[in-house]
């Protein structure tokens, strides 16, 4: 099943408050073993660079089998899955003593750095990459709904330079913090099973957006993220 995997111990870190492993945290391991996978395979950060393209994500899911905490170690895996139009589908799982503790899966596509738009991924940089059509989450959910009434929370966030990434726009991960800590606030008790994320539209570095929170049930949540009038990010959270 699993075409490239590394091994992570969580550390300081990489908790919260309550020792647990933040999502955030988890997130950036898939993040970073995508990145090793496609550097081993050929499609390096250095390549994409000297042609002014990069991979982004369009969506994601992650269901949490497990709580993770300090000092528990880790084995996470990747593979490639398919290609559908301009859509790479990758999937990832973490283990923990050979049990599996997370499932995830994220629709990747290739943007031109230059005009900030999708394109159609290069041949050459799509044979780089060996499949694997295992699919571990069904990935034909609906998309996030747009909640009705009010939000239960209403936030204000600055971008600074740290949140940013080599793309040069508001990283994955980060968004996912805040969620987190939007969570946090509501129910400090909370234990997450699964969570959705939608991007939209880019946030960058200087920009002033809106974090929405809404109570879809007791154990749903969605969390929009406005900047300028306009919906960038939707994620669905349930506990």
């Amino acid at each position: 099943m699993c075409l490239y995997e590394c091994n992570y111990r969580v550390l300081i870190s990489d908790i919260d408050n309550r020792e647990k492993l933040r999502l955030s945290s988890l997130l950036n391991y898939f993040q970073d073993v995508a990145t090793l996978d496609s550097e081993v395979s050929g499609g390096s950060v250095a390549l994409l660079r000297s042609r002014n393209i990069a991979w982004f994500v369009s969506d994601m899911e992650t269901e949490l089998y497990e709580e993770l905490f300090f000092n528990d170690v880790l084995t996470v895996c990747t593979w490639a899955n398919d290609y559908k139009g301009v859509i790479c589908k990758r999937h990832y799982q973490a283990l923990k003593n050979g049990k599996v503790v997370a499932n995830s899966y994220a629709n990747w596509f290739m943007v031109d750095l230059l005009t900030r738009k999708p394109i159609k991924t290069p041949e050459d940089i799509k044979n780089m990459y060996s499949f694997n059509e295992n699919n571990i989450l069904p990935t034909n959910k609906k998309k996030i709904q747009i909640p009705f009434g009010e939000p239960i929370l209403q936030k204000r966030f600055p971008v600074f330079l740290r949140d940013t990434d080599r793309n040069s726009h508001m990283n994955n991960t980060v968004y996912v913090a805040i969620a987190a800590d939007c969570l946090f606030e509501i129910n400090s008790d909370y234990v997450l099973r699964n969570f959705r994320i939608q991007y939209k539209k880019e946030i960058k570095a200087g920009d002033l957006f809106e974090a929405k929170v809404f109570e879809i049930s007791e154990t749903e949540f969605v969390i929009v993220f406005e900047n300028a009038g306009e919906i960038s990010v939707l994620i669905e959270m349930k506990i």
